[in-house]
């Protein structure tokens, strides 16, 4: 499934996911330069196919001088919650020189797609 925010813009936002099985690999991408710039794996699912006690544990590997994990990291734990499942996100978002407002912008768009994908796959995002 594919959802896009803000298209054609500078804070566009294409958040691309496939299951894999009961688990989830979703890519995201935006802004004006698409990439690669951290990888999250949210674990939502023990070993034995049980809840979590608390939320799903989430772990990052970021390309050195990139903060796309912040992103990465919110939104393979948000889904790994709902979804009670095994998640990887990778993300790639850039705005040349953006400004604190802007980011801020590019996060509530990822969020909002995050929360459509939920939606139209028939989940509820659990708010903890």
């Amino acid at each position: 499934m594919e959802i896009k925010i803000a298209q054609q813009t500078k804070y566009e936002i294409i958040f691309t996911a496939v299951k894999c099985g009961n688990d989830l690999s979703v890519t995201i991408t935006g802004g004006t330069k698409a990439h690669v710039g951290a990888v999250a794996l949210a674990c939502g699912v023990m070993p034995d196919g049980s809840k979590p006690k608390y939320s799903a544990t989430v772990s990052a590997m970021v390309v050195m001088d990139h903060k796309d994990d912040v992103v990465a990291r919110k939104v393979a734990g948000m889904l790994a919650d709902a979804l009670q499942a095994n998640v990887t996100v990778t993300a790639g978002i850039h705005v040349d020189d953006a400004t604190v407002e802007e980011l801020k912008i590019l996060q509530e768009n990822v969020l909002e797609a995050c929360k459509q994908y939920l939606t139209q796959s028939g989940y509820k995002l659990r708010l903890s």
